[in-house]
């Protein structure tokens, strides 16, 4: 009996409206946000929406969408706030681009000084103890050691503290307003529905007993949604004239922190500057490029007779009397029909570069050879020649490269694909 005494009660003060029913709109300014889904004394009580009230609504909102794509309900417009809404996310979008490159800055950062000391070891590995310019290596190790050890952790704090720490406050504050934007829609939805039933029962007098709480819920989701659209509107105006003030301070202290940074690096540079200059420095680097060329001739001569040497085994090889030159040359692809030798059997493959400045032509004069092999130019100062041709050598040069004039044009070309007549 206790039940169902209570349980008419309730329904007597629903009816009265003394008491909601699930769909209620609730009062204004309570202290709990319902989104017009339920009493708000009945959420403070309980803590909350019940899963049947949650599901209500859904369905409500649900309907009230579907009936506007297909037409058949009024959607409400709201010019000025959706242009304010777009502005707001582009602003958005940029501000989350803005942070997104800042930590990729700041990961650069801790990679550079990572990288430093690590290449510092390995040309350490190279300039070893036996090197005239280990002490260069050296100081480069030490600048690489310091930027790490002293300059990498105060930017690493400020960039953290005074860059991204701000950007991701605002940014916080920018996801809480698209909570905001998520909630404006579904009041604008409830009150729509709400307009659309009031509207349904003044048109139909059946139903006009129900109208006086139908049209207390639109009164009430129509002051919550103009209370929240009213203040979105005001905090995308203001987010739309001063959104350059959010970036000034880190924009400001990523530019100090770069400054200081890089300019403490130059400095330390800078110290090392005098036993890098060039006159301390010039007498190592002279014997050191001495004792470069010295080494690099000593290869090439090496791979030079290397070079020769296999031509001649091959040349034996296809024709052991040595009588025969033209066969020998034609059955191994060189000759009048092969206008190019391939690069693995060119006698002059290994031969370094010709010399690269070449003194006026002179009268042809010296000795004659011929050549024994095709042979095209591959620089202006280089000279072309068919296998027979006969050149007149007017310089020689201890790389191997030899000048001469054939048909009135002069330029390099490999000794050794010449004989001498």
């Amino acid at each position: 009996m206790g039940f169902g005494k209570k349980k008419k009660d309730k329904e007597e003060r629903v009816e009265s409206g003394s008491e909601s029913d699930s769909e209620d709109g609730g009062s204004v300014g309570s202290p709990v946000e319902d989104d017009g889904d339920m009493d708000s004394a009945y959420s403070a009580k309980h803590g909350g929406k019940t899963f049947m009230q949650k599901m209500k609504a859904l369905k409500r909102r649900t309907a009230q969408k579907i009936m506007q794509k297909a037409g058949k309900a009024e959607q409400t417009e709201d010019e000025e706030f959706e242009q304010l809404l777009q502005k707001f996310l582009a602003v958005d979008g940029s501000l989350n681009r803005v942070y997104d490159d800042l930590k990729r800055m700041n990961d650069s950062i801790r990679r550079f000084c990572n990288t430093l000391n690590e290449s510092s070891e390995h040309f350490l590995q190279i300039f070893d103890r036996t090197s005239k310019l280990r002490h260069v290596a050296l100081m480069y190790r030490d600048v690489s050691e310091f930027v790490d050890r002293d300059l990498r952790p105060p930017v690493d704090a400020k960039m953290l503290e005074e860059v991204l720490e701000p950007v991701t406050a605002q940014l916080a504050k920018f996801t809480h307003l698209h909570e905001l934007v998520d909630k404006r829609r579904r009041l604008l939805l409830d009150y729509d529905a709400y307009r659309r039933q009031v509207k349904t029962m003044v048109e139909k007098p059946a139903g006009a007993k129900d109208l006086p709480k139908k049209e207390e819920k639109l009164n009430n989701s129509a002051q919550k949604y103009t209370a929240l659209n009213e203040r979105l509107i005001e905090e995308f105006t203001i987010i739309d004239e001063h959104k350059s003030v959010f970036l000034m301070r880190p924009l400001v202290t990523l530019m100090r922190v770069q400054t200081d940074f890089f300019g403490r690096i130059y400095g330390e540079y800078a110290k090392a500057a005098p036993a890098l200059s060039e006159g301390s420095l010039e007498h190592i680097m002279s014997e050191c490029n001495s004792d470069w060329t010295d080494a690099l001739e000593t290869m090439n001569a090496r791979d030079t007779d290397k070079l020769l040497e296999i031509a001649k085994i091959r040349l034996h090889a296809d024709d052991p009397t040595g009588l025969n030159p033209v066969a020998s040359t034609k059955s191994s692809g060189i000759g009048r029909n092969s206008t190019r030798v391939s690069d693995s059997e060119k006698p002059g493959a290994a031969l370094p570069a010709p010399p690269s400045a070449m003194p006026p032509p002179p009268a042809p004069k010296g000795f004659k050879v011929k050549a024994t092999f095709d042979y095209e130019a591959q620089a202006d100062t280089e000279l072309s020649m068919k296998e027979g041709d006969e050149i007149t050598v007017t310089k020689e040069d201890d790389s191997g490269w030899w000048q001469g004039v054939l048909n009135g044009n002069e330029g390099w070309f490999p000794s050794n694909y010449v004989e001498k007549l």
